[in-house]
């Protein structure tokens, strides 16, 4: 039997053009064995804090000179960690930052028989101390490598949005158990936000972003219905409130349009979806 709470952990941080990275990076460090920054093709000033980062022998740069996305970041990065021989990650953010001993919580839900584990975030509040979740968000969670192999690792094609979810139900579907850790903390920043005239909280996405959410949502819609339709109109009741979100955004036409043909495209991950399977 795997001794959880003592196994080494390899955390991956995706980067792409991020200032404040550094203290993320200060409190990432001494809770694992190593880390591997995976750059997005960074601007120079990005990048040049990121090479003195790297110069620590407990981190490694994985550049891939250009925004491949993060589904496609994170695949560079677990599989570089479980070639080092890591058999556990922990996948990152910029911009998040653990709290004392998030790890060492996370560890011990999966020596209690978790197979994937994610700490209590910004907004989050839970009684119990270990709750098992449908899904758990990309940064802070704690995966095995194999379980990541197992399932085919990230989808590349979604590129940003939906990424946590599609990959949290895949792991299900492969009979993986994912749990959420009251005493592992995070602070999580969810996106930039105004506030309109009537002092309505504003996401002011862009017009491609609108694209890729409407594309990705309708595809975790197509994909996952048939074994989770709880989880599937949850998901859709937001997006419909997003909805009212994007008509108050600067050229709303224009994003509506590209919500219409998103969803149009969703088909195409589908199929590509379909082909990776066994």
């Amino acid at each position: 039997m795997t001794r959880y709470a003592e196994t080494k952990v390899c955390a991956v941080m995706v980067t792409y053009n991020g200032g404040g990275i550094t203290p993320a990076v200060a409190a990432l460090l001494p809770q694992v064995d190593h880390l591997i920054l995976v750059d997005n093709g960074s601007d120079p000033a990005s990048r040049a804090v990121l090479e003195t980062l790297a110069a620590r022998p407990s981190v490694t740069l994985l550049s891939l000179g250009e925004n491949l996305g993060q589904a496609a970041a994170l695949n560079r990065g677990w599989r570089e960690a479980r070639r080092l021989g890591f058999p556990l990650v922990l996948t990152m953010d910029q911009d998040s930052r653990l709290a004392e001993g998030c790890v060492s919580a996370l560890l011990s839900a999966l020596a209690a028989g978790a197979d994937s584990a994610g700490p209590c975030y910004t907004g989050i509040r839970q009684r119990r101390a270990i709750q098992r979740v449908r899904y758990l968000i990309t940064s802070g969670q704690l995966l095995k490598t194999a379980d990541l192999e197992r399932v085919g690792g990230y989808t590349e094609a979604l590129f940003i949005d939906s990424v946590d979810f599609d990959l949290s139900l895949r792991l299900r579907e492969a009979g993986c158990r994912l749990v959420r850790v009251r005493d592992a903390g995070m602070t999580h920043a969810i996106g930039e936000a105004e506030r309109d005239a009537r002092g309505h909280t504003v996401y002011s996405h862009t017009v491609q972003r609108h694209y890729t959410m409407a594309r990705n949502h309708y595809y975790i819609l197509r994909r996952f219905f048939r074994t989770d339709p709880v989880f599937c109109l949850k998901k859709h009741l937001a997006y419909l409130k997003s909805l009212l979100d994007t008509a108050r955004e600067p050229d709303a036409r224009a994003k509506f349009a590209a919500r219409r043909q998103g969803r149009k495209a969703a088909g195409t991950i589908i199929k590509g979806s379909i082909e990776r399977e066994p």
